[in-house]
């Protein structure tokens, strides 16, 4: 299948051109949904899309996913409920007419009502790793850091939970006492 993924979450733009189930290329910035006007996203949009060049082409279809399908992106996607199958978690989304010039389908997120847990994007990552690995425990690491169980013999995404530890790092070593002990090369100095 040939099409575009889109993570646009609050702080960062990644999409990545597939054809033929292979990345063949990707850009990112900085311009999350959270930096920018509502008004203005789908300019940016075709803007970041056009950065693919010749891996851009305008009868792609384009998958959105991560916060640009919340409250403070191009519109609400709302949320699948745990326990999840996995044929929901690979289903289409909501289609957006009329954006941009490709199709474009705006992924929902994931939410564990139980335990008042959501996400967005991270279940995309979920996705792909249930195509690489035959893992029932995943991490998709980042400044709220998500972590995914799911069962493999019922087919499910059946647990959810949320950490800090992109943002507690970046918290911790560029604004209390222990950034003055680390040298000033100690690696990534703002969240993921």
């Amino acid at each position: 299948m040939n099409y575009i993924a889109v993570d646009w979450g609050t702080s960062n733009f990644r999409a990545l051109s597939v054809r033929d189930g292979r990345m063949i290329k990707t850009v990112e910035a900085d311009c999350g949904v959270g930096k920018c006007q509502r008004d203005a996203l789908p300019l940016i949009l075709q803007q970041q899309l056009l950065r693919l060049g010749e891996a851009y082409d305008e009868q792609l279809p384009v998958i959105l996913c991560g916060m640009i399908g919340s409250n403070i992106g191009l519109a609400d996607a709302g949320y699948f409920s745990l326990p999840l199958s996995f044929s929901a978690l690979f289903g289409k989304g909501q289609p957006l007419p009329g954006i941009i010039p490709n199709p474009v389908s705006l992924r929902p997120g994931i939410c564990d009502r139980r335990v008042n847990e959501i996400c967005r994007g991270e279940e995309m990552q979920l996705a792909g790793g249930l195509m690489l690995s035959a893992a029932q425990n995943f991490a998709a690491v980042g400044t709220h850091s998500k972590w995914l169980r799911v069962d493999r013999q019922q087919q499910q995404v059946t647990r959810l939970q949320t950490l800090m530890t992109g943002e507690l790092y970046a918290l911790l070593l560029n604004h209390s006492v222990l950034a003055r002990d680390c040298p000033s090369n100690a690696g990534h100095t703002k969240p993921f």
